[in-house]
Parts: structure tokens; sequence; C-alpha cells
């Protein structure tokens, strides 16, 4: 399979080729997640075909490398700022079904649209973590705490979902973490 490295012969070559994919880099920090990873796979793809050993190249590759892992953060900042915000939708939400099921209590049941909106929000939560999931998954090099608090954050964003997906008027309330934040009985058995 060809690759656009396959040209590359000289180190000349190979600078010129990282120039260009970190003009790229820079145009993509603006742009689309799916962007951003598609220009930080190129980069990926620069350090695992670059060559001969020497340290020029390592110098290269060691340029490369960091504009990927730069674009990765940028990708993984935006997507924790999109859990937060679901995550205090999610609390506006949680109140909002305490009010309902006090209304399902007092035989009235809640409306088709309240708990359409309600499924709707939980499962852009649910992307989000599955995106997350994703991301973490196409770049395993990022070595801190950051991805293993994404993954426990998305599965018990999944868990929420269905959680409240299965809920009823006869259903208990779930339990409430530190920060105000519903967490259902199986996610809780998890921590």
């Amino acid at each position: 399979m060809s690759t656009e490295f396959d040209t590359l012969t000289s180190l000349s070559d190979w600078s010129s080729k990282l120039a260009e994919l970190l003009s790229a880099s820079r145009a993509a920090a603006e742009q689309p997640v799916d962007i951003r990873l598609a220009v930080a796979r190129r980069l990926t793809d620069f350090v695992a075909h670059s060559h001969p050993a020497t340290p020029e190249f390592h110098r290269l590759d060691e340029l490369a490398s960091a504009a990927a892992r730069a674009l990765a953060e940028h990708v993984a900042a935006d997507a924790v700022e999109r859990i937060a915000s679901r995550t205090a939708l999610l609390e506006i939400l949680a109140g909002e079904l305490t009010a309902i099921r006090s209304r399902a209590d007092s035989r009235k049941l809640p409306s088709a649209v309240s708990i359409a909106s309600l499924a709707n929000n939980l499962s852009a939560v649910a992307d989000d973590a599955k995106a997350l999931a994703r991301f973490r998954a196409e770049n395993a090099e990022i070595d801190n705490q950051f991805p293993s608090r994404i993954i426990r954050l998305a599965d018990a964003l999944a868990d929420l979902r269905t959680s409240f997906l299965a809920l009823n008027s006869s259903s208990p309330e779930p339990g409430v973490g530190a920060s105000g934040t519903v967490i259902p009985d199986e996610t809780r058995a998890k921590q």
C-alpha cells in the first residue's frame, strides 16, 4: 500500500514533508475534530515511515510526535469541555426527572416530549463518551491519568443513560455523588 512518504529519500525531502505536516497541523487546530485527528495520524505515520535512523531523523520524529500529541490533547480538551457542559445539563435533567416523578406520583404522567428530551440529551452524552473512548483507542501514546479518568467517566455516563431510559415512575431514586451528580447504583458498585 503506497503512502505519501514513499517518494521521500533525502533528509531534505523528509524535512520538507514535516514542514508541510506542521503547517497542516497549525491549520487543523481550528478545524473540526476529525480533521485534527487526521492530521495527527499523518504526523504519526511520518514517524512510522521516516528513515534512516540517524540523529537528524530522530529529531524530525520528535517534532512530528510533539505536534501529533498537541493536536490530540486539543481534541481531548474539547471533549472534556463538552462533557462538563453535558454533566451540568444532566444535573438539571435530574431535577426535571424528580419533578416528573412527583407529577407521576400524583397520577399525572410525564409528557412524551419531556421523556424524549431527556433521552436525546442522554444519548448525546453517551455519544461524547464513545468519542472519547475512540480517541483513547486511537491515541494510546498519551501516558497520564487523563485517559483512565475519561474512560471511567464514559462508562458512568453510558450507565447513566441506560439507567434514565429504563426508569419509570415506580423506580427507586439513583444515588447522588458528592458533586451532586446522579450516579446509578450499578456505576457506584464499580467505583
